[in-house]
């Protein structure tokens, strides 16, 4: 049988981003081997045998939970952006100022791309480059929208709108630094804090 061709299907990946998951010990340990493949191999070596190789689950198990290898990869890629966002949320947990809080999760959240080796797949992999920049409208609306929730339950207080153009810019900010490499800020080193405080936070503050 012919490799089914890699393809991100950018609704389903949407749809899996705002539907609160509800994964049982099987859907987890098949998520966290595809993670493992995905961040390692790429989307291309993102294959069903790999992943229920690497899970102990079955492949027809596999196949009957996420539909087919597209299907993995959508719920792959959903995971690990989930992923994201619990590391953001608590990355501000703990700050009070809206610009504090911007601090924390630009910052965390760079440096979450680059420890797992998110930066280097995306720079590297056509298929998620085209996902953050040509095809990325729906992922920028998702990602704006699970940003604003975090904003608004840390302040419900907030203007909505307001808090909306803020995460869309945070997003947009974000992308841009994952997508190309250098810059005179120093966001990715010790200095981001510094940086996204002078230089960023006022922007989405204001």
């Amino acid at each position: 049988m012919p490799k089914e061709a890699t393809r991100v299907d950018v609704d389903e990946l949407v749809s899996r981003l705002v539907a609160r998951p509800a994964r049982d010990d099987t859907d987890s340990r098949i998520l966290a081997a595809a993670g493992e493949v995905l961040m390692g191999e790429g989307l291309a070596g993102l294959e069903v045998d790999e992943v229920a190789a690497r899970s102990g689950i079955g492949r027809s198990t596999v196949y009957r939970r996420f539909g087919d290898r597209n299907g993995l990869i959508a719920a792959a890629l959903a995971h690990e952006v989930r992923r994201l966002f619990s590391v953001l949320a608590d990355a501000v947990a703990d700050e009070r100022s809206n610009e504090d809080q911007v601090v924390a999760a630009f910052c965390a959240g760079l440096r979450l791309a680059e420890a797992t080796g998110l930066t280097s797949l995306v720079r590297t992999d056509p298929h998620l480059l085209r996902l953050l920049t040509v095809d990325a409208e729906p992922v920028v609306a998702a990602a704006r929208d699970q940003l604003t929730l975090l904003a608004l339950a840390q302040d419900p207080g907030r203007d909505a709108v307001v808090a909306a153009r803020s995460a869309e810019l945070l997003v947009r900010l974000a992308i841009s630094f994952v997508v190309t490499p250098g810059s005179v800020l120093d966001v990715s080193g010790p200095g981001c804090e510094a940086a996204v405080r002078r230089h960023i936070a006022p922007l989405i503050t204001a």
